[in-house]
């Protein structure tokens, strides 16, 4: 548990950011600050992530339920039988990959893997030799990346490059036997991932593309009529780097919404440099200029096909957010998340996403037991009140708050 101290310090960083970038709007923010935290037990930075200063209050519930109810509710859907291995396991991912012909970043082999824990097809060859190791990255293209079968959020990524015929990594260069002494070493029981690193599409360079592969996520819900759409957002990066991991902000990188009938960005979202909390709408890309509202992803088309044949290829795990890269040679799938990063959904949405899923699990191509389980689960069952009316001391707070204007 944090200090007292340390509460604070956050505070005061907090207060100075708001009243910076929302001036006359602080003692309002302010207040609502209090109700949700008085309410729901959602801290300030949460808050100020999920963009609840801007809604109306009646439709918080819809958006601060997303861990309580929507993402147990998504597990009860997506992690029955083989689904949470299916997806939660990237080496078991592109296996299904190579299985349903679904186009992905080419795997050249897994380092260090337990194959006695972590059972698999034996596709994809796995090197748990320091001989084998350096051999196979002799032969590798210059330029490659790992990541752990796994990880999330791009921990523990490395992307080796190769110049002069000596790896150079975090700023240290090896012979292709130092870097397979050093990846062995840091294998998790699951293996790491060795792949052909993937380049985006020149068309996004206006919007950070040369800096790292960005993805976009595509949710869809596989019913019993077929694959359905049901939102997309963009992960664009702010600066050179290796993952697109949004972080809240944190590391740079931006979330856009993206108009699924177009594919072209909406609203974007990002923290500006030396902010530690506020999350708030960005208008052009901090390195290029370039304007991000109703910028152009490139073959649309293509990306939204892949990610419909990604819902039919995992029956599994019928509501997925496939992360795809635009390339040069075509939309790639990356990843599958059967967990959703539902807070990041949201705030490109501008609205929380229990109505749409009201409307989509009594669709869905699961039996109707494992549908009502994920209703209760996501609070979603019976009368649902959006709102209730807070405590009178929550309500004297707020007042008292907003009347002081004082700390904020």
């Amino acid at each position: 548990m944090a200090s007292s101290g340390t509460i604070i310090q956050r505070f005061a960083q907090l207060s100075g950011e708001v009243i910076r970038d929302r001036g006359a709007a602080t003692p309002m923010i302010a207040a609502k600050l209090i109700l949700a935290r008085g309410l729901w037990g959602i801290g300030a930075a949460r808050f100020l992530m999920l963009g609840l200063y801007a809604q109306k209050m009646d439709r918080w519930a819809d958006t601060m339920s997303y861990l309580k109810h929507t993402e147990p509710g998504l597990r009860v859907i997506n992690w029955r039988g083989d689904g949470r291995r299916l997806t939660v396991d990237k080496l078991i991912t592109t296996e299904r990959f190579l299985q349903a012909n679904i186009p992905t970043a080419r795997l050249i082999g897994v380092i260090g893997r337990d194959r006695t824990a972590h059972a698999h097809e034996g596709v994809f060859p796995v090197m748990s030799t320091l001989d084998e190791l350096a051999a196979t990255l002799a032969s590798c293209p210059d330029q490659v990346f790992v990541k752990p079968a796994t990880g999330w959020r791009g921990q523990g990524a490395m992307g080796p490059t190769r110049r002069e015929g000596k790896w150079w990594v975090s700023g240290a260069t090896m012979t292709d036997r130092e870097l397979a002494e050093r990846l062995l070493s840091s294998a998790p029981p699951s293996g790491l991932l060795l792949q052909e690193r993937l380049r985006s599409h020149p068309a996004l360079t206006p919007i950070g593309g040369n800096l790292g592969l960005g993805c976009v996520r595509i949710n869809t819900a596989l019913t019993t009529q077929g694959p359905e759409l049901l939102f997309a957002f963009a992960k664009i990066m702010g600066s050179e780097g290796l993952v697109d991991n949004f972080a809240d902000g944190k590391y740079g990188n931006m979330a856009a919404g993206v108009d699924i009938a177009s594919g072209t960005l909406t609203r974007a979202f990002g923290r500006r440099q030396g902010r530690q909390y506020l999350v708030e709408p960005v208008d052009k890309h901090p390195m290029t200029g370039e304007k991000l509202g109703g910028f152009q992803l490139p073959i649309w088309d293509e990306v939204v096909s892949l990610a419909k044949r990604a819902a039919s290829a995992f029956p599994e795990t019928p509501l997925i957010g496939s992360d795809i890269a635009i390339t040069e040679d075509g939309p790639r799938i990356i990843e599958i998340q059967s967990d959703w990063g539902s807070n990041m959904a949201q705030l490109t949405l501008g609205r929380g996403l229990r109505p749409m899923l009201r409307d989509v699990v009594p669709r869905l191509a699961v039996s109707e037991e494992v549908k009502q389980q994920a209703m209760q689960a996501m609070g979603l069952s019976g009368n649902v009140r959006r709102w209730r009316k807070p405590p009178r001391k929550a309500r004297d707070d707020a007042k008292s708050f907003s009347q002081q204007q004082v700390g904020l």
